[in-house]
Protein backbone atom coordinates (compact mmCIF):
# COMPACT_ATOMS: atom_id res chain seq x y z
CA UNK A 1 0.00 0.00 0.00
CA UNK A 2 1.09 3.41 -0.91
CA UNK A 3 2.13 5.99 1.90
CA UNK A 4 -0.13 8.93 1.73
CA UNK A 5 0.36 12.46 3.26
CA UNK A 6 1.52 15.67 2.20
CA UNK A 7 4.54 17.35 2.51
CA UNK A 8 4.94 21.50 2.59
CA UNK A 9 7.95 23.85 1.26
CA UNK A 10 8.08 26.66 2.85
CA UNK A 11 9.05 29.91 -0.20
CA UNK A 12 11.20 31.46 2.06
CA UNK A 13 13.41 27.96 2.42
CA UNK A 14 13.27 27.03 -1.28
CA UNK A 15 16.26 27.86 -3.52
CA UNK A 16 14.89 25.80 -6.51
CA UNK A 17 17.49 23.01 -6.73
CA UNK A 18 15.31 20.81 -7.64
CA UNK A 19 16.79 18.00 -4.82
CA UNK A 20 13.43 16.97 -3.65
CA UNK A 21 12.01 16.31 -6.76
CA UNK A 22 14.73 13.80 -7.64
CA UNK A 23 14.71 12.35 -4.16
CA UNK A 24 10.70 11.62 -4.03
CA UNK A 25 10.20 7.99 -4.65
CA UNK A 26 6.72 8.49 -6.06
CA UNK A 27 7.74 10.84 -8.59
CA UNK A 28 4.47 13.28 -7.59
CA UNK A 29 6.84 16.54 -6.95
CA UNK A 30 6.96 19.29 -9.13
CA UNK A 31 8.40 22.92 -8.83
CA UNK A 32 6.49 25.67 -9.82
CA UNK A 33 8.85 28.19 -12.05
CA UNK A 34 6.63 30.96 -11.43
CA UNK A 35 6.70 30.74 -7.59
CA UNK A 36 10.56 31.14 -7.01
CA UNK A 37 11.81 32.93 -4.86
CA UNK A 38 15.09 35.60 -5.06
CA UNK A 39 17.19 32.89 -3.58
CA UNK A 40 16.04 30.58 -6.51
Amino acid sequence: MPAKGWIEVSDLYCKGCELCISACPQEVISLDMDRLTPKG
